[in-house]
């Protein structure tokens, strides 16, 4: 008769937990949902800093054209600091008074010059990578209508001509060659 309360014991005892087996399955299902978690949340917060950059350039690039527009100049001031103290840079960008930031906190900065007789001004978002710049230039370039923008370049060397708008994804790709640092820049006409 004790070796039947024994065996009996012995049953209950390892019906009780978790053998390892066991615990090492649950442990991945929580790790795939945690990590699914984590790729929604990331590419969520992707889409807003990009949804942000695209709202800051567009309105950067507004605030310019009507500050040249209105006072009658012809050339356009290079320097972020004065731009930020001339209330054209969006205040999401500003890096306090000297400095514009994309939402990557990357540079981003001012060149000016001429595309097929038209004055322009560059705006150029630095450090990017390329599924980041590419994204951008196709969420810019897609939104393009009445923004004055004219021409999409992949470094701050002005393009020699106007694009054709929207662009495709495979000219996007073309202009963002390199894996880390691409240099997207969206020029936008003066007037």
């Amino acid at each position: 008769m004790q070796t039947t309360v024994t065996t009996h014991e012995t049953r209950a005892s390892q019906q009780a937990g978790f053998n390892l087996i066991e615990a090492a399955i649950v442990l991945g299902i929580v790790g795939l949902i945690v990590g699914g978690i984590w790729a929604a949340a990331a590419s969520a917060y992707e889409n807003m800093r990009q949804q942000t950059a695209s709202k800051n350039l567009l309105s950067f690039a507004q605030n310019v054209r009507g500050f040249y527009s209105n006072s009658g100049a012809t050339a356009i001031d290079t320097s972020v600091t004065n731009a930020i103290t001339q209330g054209l840079v969006p205040s999401d960008m500003r890096s306090g008074t000297t400095a514009a930031v994309s939402p990557w906190a990357t540079p981003v900065t001012i060149n000016t010059g001429a595309i097929n007789g038209i004055n322009v001004f560059g705006v150029l978002f630095s450090g990017l990578n390329r599924q980041t710049c590419i994204n951008l230039i196709l969420r810019n370039t897609n939104a393009s209508n009445g923004s004055g923008l004219i021409a999409v370049g992949g470094t701050a060397t002005i393009p020699t001509t106007e694009s054709t708008f929207p662009l495709t994804s495979a000219a996007a790709t073309t202009l963002c060659a390199t894996t880390t640092g691409n240099a997207p820049s969206f020029w936008f006409s003066i007037n």
